[in-house]
């Protein structure tokens, strides 16, 4: 074999072993400073969870607590609303302003349904009480419209309805009203 023929091998060779080398260290180095992150990022989520933890403990001081006994849960609603009308056999209970919507029967601020039959087949985009939910857009209507919130926990699928009446604050409750929303069994 020729002399150049070898010092050309042995070039190759080394630019294999060096380029293989780095690129080893480069994909190492990168897998732990994406996991580095990922735990920077973890950290900052569960930091996020925490404060609004206590923002909303503050929000709902003075709310009242609803219990469901039927379908095992509970959760605040606002201290001006009352408990309205229950149809189905509690399977939808309106809750609304006192003297307001939650005085007509099948209306209110805010209603539950439980039980329902038919749920929407969206991808998950929500979570209440750690459980995987939809919540649709705002859907327009002749109040302003409505935001629902879909989820399913032991066979037994819920449905969270707040109308908006044009009122922007009546989205925020509807997620202040999830955040306490909690099962009891």
């Amino acid at each position: 074999m020729s002399t150049w023929l070898k010092y050309a091998l042995l070039i190759i060779i080394t630019v294999g072993i060096v380029g293989g080398g780095t690129y080893y260290m480069l994909n190492k180095n990168a897998t732990t400073d994406k996991k580095n992150l990922q735990t920077q990022i973890d950290d900052l989520n569960k930091k996020i969870t925490e404060a609004n933890t206590v923002l909303t403990a503050a929000q709902t001081a003075g709310w009242k607590t609803y219990t469901d006994t039927t379908y095992n849960y509970s959760f605040k609603y606002p201290n001006t609303w009352t408990a309205g009308a229950q149809s189905n056999n509690a399977k939808v209970i309106y809750f609304g302003t006192v003297g307001g919507d939650s005085t007509i029967p099948n209306s209110g601020d805010f209603m539950i349904e439980n039980d329902r039959q038919t749920m929407p087949t969206e991808a998950n985009n929500y979570t209440i009480a750690g459980i995987s939910a939809y919540k649709a857009p705002i859907a327009p209507g002749p109040n302003g419209g409505a935001a629902s919130i879909f989820f399913s926990r032991k066979s037994i699928n819920y449905v969270l309805t707040m109308q908006t009446y044009n009122k922007p604050d009546n989205s925020t409750i509807l997620d202040q009203i999830v955040s306490t929303w909690q099962f009891t069994k």
